[in-house]
C-alpha cells in the first residue's frame, strides 16, 4: 500500500495485507493537538521517503523514546522508535490519507507506562521499519 501526505513530501510504502484498520487516538498534548489517528499491523513492515529533506522535521516528546516525524505542511505523518536495534513505526493515518478505517473509541493514556512497559508495547504492536 502507497500512502502520502497531502503535498507528497512523505511518502510510505507499507507492506501490509488489506483489512479493516481501527486507530487509535492517543491522549497527550501533542497528539491531541495533532488530532492524530495511529494505525499500524505488528504482521507488517513498512519504509518511507523524503522528497523535501527541509520539510520534514523529526520531534521528540517526554521520554524522548519515539521520534515524531513531520511534514511542515502537513503534519505528523507517522512515528517510529528504535528498540534493541530495530524500527518500529505506527502511521497517522489522517496525515498520511489512508481512507477507510474506524477510529476506536477510547482515547489511549500512555502516562502511567514506565519506559519499559512502553517500549515493549510498541514492540509487540507496531510495524518494523525497514
Amino acid at each position: 500500500m502507497k500512502l502520502s501526505c497531502g503535498c507528497k513530501n512523505i511518502q510510505i510504502d507499507w507492506d501490509v495485507k488489506p483489512q479493516d484498520f481501527i486507530a487509535r487516538s492517543c491522549g497527550c498534548d501533542y497528539c491531541g493537538e495533532n488530532a492524530a489517528e495511529y494505525v499500524s499491523d505488528s504482521s507488517s513492515s513498512f519504509s518511507f521517503k523524503v522528497k523535501n529533506p527541509s520539510d520534514h522535521l523529526v520531534i521528540q516528546h517526554g521520554h524522548k523514546t519515539a521520534d515524531f516525524h513531520e511534514c511542515k505542511n502537513c503534519g505528523a505523518a507517522f512515528v517510529s522508535c528504535e528498540i534493541d536495534g530495530d524500527l518500529y513505526g505506527v502511521i497517522n493515518a489522517k496525515v498520511m490519507g489512508l481512507n477507510d478505517y474506524a477510529i476506536d473509541s477510547v482515547l489511549k493514556d500512555y502516562s502511567t507506562e514506565t519506559i519499559s512497559m512502553r517500549l515493549e508495547r510498541r514492540k509487540k504492536n507496531w510495524c518494523k521499519l525497514y
